[in-house]
């Protein structure tokens, strides 16, 4: 069943995780089938053309499908979930909740992914050959299959290069971090060749555009922009994860942090609480005493100045696993299912404890009129 998420489609789950489409995928489907049927023009009936220029654009999509299955399937036999599969302009993504625990598994999920796409790709090119051999001799069929396979196959090796982001670099990382036993490191080496990579994509697309003269050179770029972005993403997280090694949640919780109502309204909640100056976030939470939610105070007081009947629940950040912790458990781990300040450290009944902000030691709590809600009133 299709079911509606933000800008994108949910067409299914795979492993428990929804997979979901945007619309720069399917410009990315419309624009291959119209290339391809547009190179394949001659060859058939128009009927035939456009839909084997159709079904094989589908095909692509399946395959990057394919590979985030890869991943996913291989990170839930690892005890990892998945929050979702996202298909974009991009290409595909699977949202690990959690990064890998030990450098085996970060091998073994980072493989899994371009490992499919080389399969299928091995099964697809065979099919074609077996066909052939039979006498099957419509063009469009061998086309579609042919240009399908090869996908596969340029997939799998292109993603095997040894770079982060891409899945060689964190199969690399996992072998660099088994050897030197310390993962920061590992991610540093694969960092720096994942920026490599990203200049030479900006490299070649540069090319494209005053030697070829192709348009297409603005993708290319694209893509090497995002190759040096999510490379210093990657080193930036592991490095924060090395600095917070062998810390706990408690030693960076501010307790006694403000508090407000979630059906609080913005002009009561802003009376009540510390100045945006003294104080940056507040805990939201229900009038049960559950967290539900962290509100940046600055914009309470802009949401008050609007109107300020409008309840807290309107400018607030919801928590769930990814902005909630609890108070024993180790930093590292935290960061590594994801979660980043601010975020409430719950008890085991999910009532705040206190708040993290930032990753160094808080400071010491001070006096404030903090409300928990209209009771107080």
């Amino acid at each position: 069943m299709l079911t509606g998420s933000g800008a994108s489609i949910t067409i299914g789950r795979i492993a428990g995780a929804p997979v979901r489409v945007g619309p720069g995928s399917i410009l990315v489907a419309a624009y291959i089938a119209f290339t391809l049927g547009s190179g394949w023009q001659g060859d058939a009936s128009s009927f035939a053309v456009a839909a084997g220029a159709i079904a094989t654009a589908l095909g692509f999509m399946a395959s990057i499908v394919a590979h985030e299955a890869g991943h996913t399937v291989a990170a839930k036999r690892a005890g990892i979930s998945t929050s979702e599969i996202r298909l974009s302009l991009l290409g595909g993504v699977a949202a690990l909740e959690q990064g890998a625990p030990d450098p085996n598994t970060e091998m073994k999920v980072a493989a899994a992914g371009p490992g499919t796409n080389l399969v299928i790709g091995a099964l697809v090119l065979g099919g074609a050959f077996g066909l052939r051999s039979l006498g099957v001799d419509s063009t469009i069929t061998m086309r579609a299959l042919t240009w399908i396979g090869g996908v596969n196959i340029v997939l799998g090796l292109l993603n095997l290069v040894p770079g982060l982001p891409l899945d060689g670099g964190r199969v690399l990382t996992g072998f660099l971090w088994r050897r030197r036993q310390n993962r920061a490191a590992a991610v540093a080496t694969t960092a720096k060749v994942g920026k490599v990579l990203g200049y030479a994509a900006l490299a070649f697309a540069a090319y494209e555009f005053i030697v070829l003269q192709s348009v297409f050179g603005i993708y290319t770029a694209f893509i090497g922009w995002v190759l040096m972005r999510g490379a210093d993403a990657e080193l930036a997280h592991a490095q924060l994860s090395d600095r917070v090694m062998g810390r706990t949640v408690e030693e960076v919780t501010r307790f006694q942090p403000p508090m407000t109502e979630e059906l609080t309204n913005t002009a009561t909640a802003r009376a009540l609480l510390p100045s945006p100056q003294r104080e940056r976030w507040a805990i939201v939470r229900d009038e049960d005493g559950v967290a539900r939610g962290v509100a940046d105070i600055a914009a309470i007081s802009r949401a008050a100045d609007l109107d300020g009947t409008d309840p807290v629940l309107g400018v607030m950040l919801p928590i769930d696993q990814s902005r909630a912790a609890f108070l024993h458990e180790p930093l590292d781990e935290v960061l590594r299912r994801g979660v980043i300040p601010p975020f409430v450290v719950i008890d085991p009944s999910w009532r705040p404890i206190g708040l993290v902000t930032s990753l160094d030691a808080p400071p010491m709590a001070m006096p404030t009129e903090t409300p928990v809600g209209p009771e107080d009133r």
